[in-house]
């Protein structure tokens, strides 16, 4: 065998039959050429592929190329060629399988940063929002500390307008009884006044009395007012005898 390296469309004609299509490895080696692309996802060149997987499977490449290279007859059909090949076709299963459960992997990836993201912007507005409640609640504070000095005013301006009617109440009532005591000292003046009148004119006329005391002035009634001192009646209650006297107010009254 030459060094020649085949292109994947060509095949090569081993033990007088045409062999799929095959790679030379640098050291002579023929081995088939399996598309490791297949059906599975495209990835883009950002994505790496894991170490170990090419690895393995250039061994394997290695061993195949090396038994079919050592076969006489047609490779394909050799045991040892097919045991290579599932050998092959399993591990690029396997990594198959693993760079779907890498893309797997990094679209959770993918979508546990949007979800951070989101998050991330849901404490922002949430921080907002609080900002915003303590801007809110200071305001409600200095409204609320607002309105208890309102209310202590309107409470200190209650207290001084019940003081002063209590005042005006109590100024009211001293005038009352000032204005009681005024018209008893009136009246006992007006009584004195009475005496004092009486008296004088029964200084000048001494005999008035001996006169008025047989005077009778016909029907009277007790303890009604009367103004001659000795004077005489008959009571209309009864029928009794009235005398004009001075009674315990001062004033002139009749009585038995």
């Amino acid at each position: 065998m030459s060094g020649v390296n085949h292109t994947p469309d060509e095949t090569q004609d081993i033990g007088g039959q045409d062999v799929p299509t095959a790679r030379l490895l640098p050291n002579s080696v023929t081995v088939p050429n399996v598309d490791a692309s297949g059906p599975g996802p495209k990835h883009t060149p950002e994505k790496k592929r894991r170490p170990w997987v090419k690895w393995v499977v250039g061994v394997l490449v290695f061993f195949l190329g090396v038994g079919i290279g050592g076969s006489g007859s047609d490779p394909t059909k050799s045991s040892e060629y097919q045991d290579l090949q599932r050998q092959l076709s399993s591990e690029q299963a396997k990594a198959k399988t693993s760079e779907e459960r890498l893309d797997e992997l990094e679209k959770q990836l993918k979508d546990t940063e949007d979800k951070l993201s989101e998050l991330e912007d849901q404490s922002d507005e949430v921080d907002k929002r609080s900002k915003e409640l303590d801007e809110q609640k200071k305001k409600l504070e200095e409204q609320q500390k607002s309105q208890e000095e309102r209310q202590s005013q309107l409470d200190e301006r209650e207290k001084s307008i019940a003081s002063r009617e209590e005042e005006k109440k109590k100024r009211e009532q001293e005038l009352q009884a000032a204005q009681r005591q005024a018209e008893q000292e009136q009246q006992s003046q007006q009584v004195q006044q009475v005496q004092t009148n009486e008296a004088t004119q029964q200084q000048a006329a001494p005999q008035a009395p001996q006169q008025q005391a047989t005077q009778n002035v016909g029907t009277v009634h007790g303890g009604a007012f009367c103004s001659s001192e000795g004077a005489t009646g008959i009571s209309d209650r009864g029928g009794a005898t009235l005398t004009c006297r001075v009674a315990a107010d001062g004033r002139l009254r009749w009585k038995r």
